[in-house]
């Protein structure tokens, strides 16, 4: 199923007015009540992953507080990219809590996949580590070679890194010039090589994460992360979208009701559309 034409601007939603229009400028702001208006999620996907219509790979960074939907909307995202890619293949790592958040083939590491080969479908292949959940137990850099060794052979790929502030020391790529993370954001784009990442620690994260980007997802957040995203030119018109985040619906409401987020493009004014899967 191709990527649908990215639908046009059509002014903003009622409930995004009434967020930007009422919105205190405060990082204390409490949250806008439920229900808000909000688009559908498959219009902010289609937009953020247009790239691939043009052979290129996306870049996506997924923001906010724990608990307001990130990886939900992750799943359905990467359910979008194999839907367009149809040799593509998804690589998670995911082995930061003892059940696994994404479905897909469960593998210990690279070295246990090439042990033991894939299936033909589904094409998710989520790592898990060690199994000793907390201690970081798998090199998100690994997942990277391997995206690396794909892109050599012509396989498209998108690589999912729920936290990736653990490949990232105060700004910095641990693995330093060597980081395969870093060529991914920022040479793979026409090598088929994408990448959708996460993070709660928005200043451990170097810059190539937010510069490389193609767009952001950013859900309910305050302070020092919706700073980070204005310093990195994702907030405008300013005083308007930047007022809105933090006012955004979260773990205040039901776990079934909540999702929403605002889709971010670097340089570009947001579209005043607040959205949600589901909606």
């Amino acid at each position: 199923m191709p990527i649908p034409e990215v639908p046009e601007a059509g002014g903003w939603p009622e409930g995004a007015v009434r967020l930007a229009q009422t919105a205190p400028r405060s990082r204390t702001a409490p949250p806008a009540p439920a229900p808000l208006r909000a688009r559908p999620g498959e219009e902010a996907a289609a937009i953020a992953l247009a790239s691939l219509r043009f052979g290129e790979a996306p870049r996506i960074g997924f923001l906010g507080d724990s608990g307001c939907g990130k990886t939900e909307a992750v799943k359905r995202f990467v359910a979008a990219y194999l839907a367009a890619c149809k040799r593509g293949v998804a690589l998670i790592v995911d082995d930061a809590k003892p059940q696994p958040q994404y479905p897909g083939q469960l593998r210990r590491d690279p070295a246990d996949l090439e042990r033991r080969p894939p299936e033909a479908e589904p094409r998710i292949i989520v790592f898990r580590g060690a199994g000793v959940f907390g201690k970081q137990s798998l090199d998100p850099e690994e997942i990277a070679r391997l995206q690396w060794t794909l892109a050599q052979r012509g396989r498209e790929s998108v690589v999912v890194y729920d936290e990736l502030d653990r490949a990232a020391d105060n700004g910095q790529w641990k693995a330093g010039k060597e980081s395969q993370i870093k060529w991914a954001l920022g040479k793979g784009r026409s090598a088929g090589a994408a990448s959708f990442w996460g993070t709660q620690e928005t200043q451990a994260v170097p810059a190539e994460a937010f510069n490389q980007s193609t767009a952001i997802l950013a859900f309910r957040m305050t302070g020092n992360p919706v700073r980070l995203l204005k310093d990195r030119n994702y907030l405008e018109p300013r005083g308007t979208v930047e007022n809105v985040i933090p006012r955004l619906p979260g773990d205040d409401i039901p776990k079934s009701q909540r999702g929403y987020f605002v889709l971010l493009l670097r340089g570009r004014p947001w579209n005043g559309r607040v959205y949600r899967y589901g909606a």
